[in-house]
C-alpha cells in the first residue's frame, strides 16, 4: 500500500519592518500573496497477515517519506546585511522515518 500526498497553495502574509520616528515598525502586505512551496511526500506500507484457529497477526513494515523531500513547515523573517528582510522556509524532518508495528488478536 502507498500514500502520495500533495498540499499546493499554502498561502502565507509576509512583513515587512522599517525604523519610524518611535521605533521599529512592522508593516504587513497584501493577505495571502506570498505562497511556500508546495508539499508532498510518499509513504508506503507492506503487511503481513498471518491467521490460525484461535489467534491473527500481522507484521507491518514501511516509511513516511520515502524519496527524502525536505518539505516546508513554517517560515521565518530575518534581516539581510543592508537591511532588507529574507523569508526562509524551515524543514523538520528532511528524511524518511522507517516504521513496524505487530499486531496479535485473539
Amino acid at each position: 500500500v502507498s500514500r502520495y500526498q500533495i498540499y499546493q497553495d499554502r498561502s502565507y502574509q509576509y512583513r515587512n519592518s522599517y525604523q519610524g520616528f518611535i521605533g521599529l515598525l512592522e508593516t504587513y502586505g497584501d493577505k495571502n500573496a506570498f505562497r511556500m512551496t508546495s508539499y508532498h511526500r510518499l509513504d508506503f506500507n507492506i503487511s503481513f497477515h498471518r491467521q490460525k484457529k484461535k489467534h491473527d497477526r500481522t507484521w507491518s513494515f514501511g516509511a513516511y517519506n520515502a524519496y527524502w523531500h525536505k518539505n516546508p513547515y513554517f517560515i521565518y523573517s530575518s534581516k539581510t546585511p543592508s537591511e532588507e528582510t529574507a523569508y526562509k522556509e524551515v524543514s523538520l524532518i528532511p528524511f524518511a522515518i522507517p516504521y513496524f508495528s505487530y499486531a496479535f488478536k485473539f
